[in-house]
């Protein structure tokens, strides 16, 4: 059974500076604890996409005519800005998708250095260019589009968004970002407090489904979409985005290996390949998924691997001595359950590994496992 509790946070859309409120709301429940709901949080509409794209093509008649100069200046406070919250919110982010405290705080973390780090580039990146030779002259200026419609990922929502909301911002366009549902709190709370640095509409919020996100890639006030997530959700991106043409960037998953070689230090090698596996409970699109090893190392490669993963405790991320929470969402367990299962029926030889934190029943969530095959 679910409860809100005196910790459970209510977030509406963020439309031109202002909090709205919706006419639904889905509970978020915590996936290290599924007795917490963790925040209500506003479903939208169509109607509620459509007002932030308006209030974002709004600001941006104005905002496209400020001096560079002046764009950086508050790009820079809203850095300084977003790493203050990281004491505040990072600990409620882990609460929203399930990872350790030190993975939302280096979220965080990183969320500020691409966003201040983009902001020094903008006056360079801008400054016209011109070319003059015996053939002819050519002067080459950059322009913004317009409204920039953003959709993020629940892994590492902050820094994914700052991708998308600095360039953006830096050379004169608005944004309208629709967060995942699986991590929608901590950073609309954190997009709120950076809101206040800019003119009201540069900086819009819309909660949502398919509904909202058909709306922001169709319409035809919006000129850009940025989209991090999977390949399938990428296929409808691009299709409603045909029909007006829109420039598409798309951050997708992979398939990625680790590669041994046979002159490797296997200590050494595991130090930096644990967590490129285990970070987020490996569900980061560049994780590492497979490893190719010398046939001749084989046996001391696997020994090794298994000896520090036998090491690893997995429960709620904000508990101590904790390597990794449980995956974010019923339908990750799931996938991996699945994984587990096709190995097994393959034969293949399926290695459990690690033990869960105290206090934690690894039979009670349908979100919690710790079973790996490596």
């Amino acid at each position: 059974m679910t409860s809100a509790t005196e910790n459970t946070v209510k977030i509406g859309h963020f439309i031109n500076g202002e909090i709205t409120d919706a006419s639904e709301y889905r509970s978020h429940i915590d996936p290290g604890k599924l007795s917490d709901v963790v925040a209500s949080v506003a479903v939208g509409t169509a109607d509620d996409a459509e007002q932030a794209i308006q209030a974002a093509h709004k600001a941006y008649l104005s905002w496209r005519k400020v001096e560079p100069s002046v764009r950086v200046d508050m790009l820079m406070k809203a850095g300084e800005i977003l790493g203050e919250c990281t004491e505040d919110l990072a600990p409620l982010l882990v609460r929203e998708h399930g990872g350790v405290l030190w993975e939302a705080q280096t979220d965080f973390a990183l969320g500020k250095g691409v966003l201040q780090h983009t902001a020094s580039l903008a006056e360079a990146f801008l400054e016209p260019v011109n070319i003059d030779d015996d053939q002819c002259t050519i002067r080459v200026e950059k322009q913004s589009r317009g409204v920039v419609a953003a959709i993020v990922p629940w892994n590492m929502p902050v820094v994914l968004t700052m991708m998308k909301l600095a360039p953006a911002l830096a050379t004169g366009n608005t944004l309208v970002l629709k967060p995942s549902p699986f991590a929608s709190a901590a950073l609309t709370i954190a997009l709120q407090r950076m809101a206040a640095v800019f003119p009201p509409g540069v900086i819009n919020v819309v909660h949502g489904d398919i509904e909202v996100g058909e709306t922001l890639t169709t319409h035809p006030l919006v000129r850009k979409v940025g989209f991090t997530g999977g390949t399938a959700t990428a296929r409808a991106v691009m299709k409603s985005a045909a029909d007006s043409i829109k420039n598409l960037t798309l951050e997708l998953g992979g398939n990625d290996p680790a590669i041994v070689l046979d002159d490797a230090d296997i200590e050494k090698t595991l130090d930096r390949m644990l967590s490129g596996i285990f970070t987020r409970s490996g569900q980061i699109c560049f994780a590492v998924k497979r490893i190719y090893v010398p046939r001749a190392m084989h046996d001391q490669f696997v020994d090794a691997l298994c000896n520090r993963v036998s090491e690893f405790v997995m429960g709620h991320g904000l508990s101590e001595g904790v390597n990794f929470g449980p995956l974010a969402t019923e339908a990750q367990y799931q996938s991996v359950r699945k994984l587990i299962d096709i190995a097994k029926a393959s034969d293949a030889q399926v290695v459990e590994l690690g033990r869960m934190a105290d206090g934690v029943d690894k039979n009670g969530s349908s979100t919690l496992g710790v079973e790996f095959a490596p």
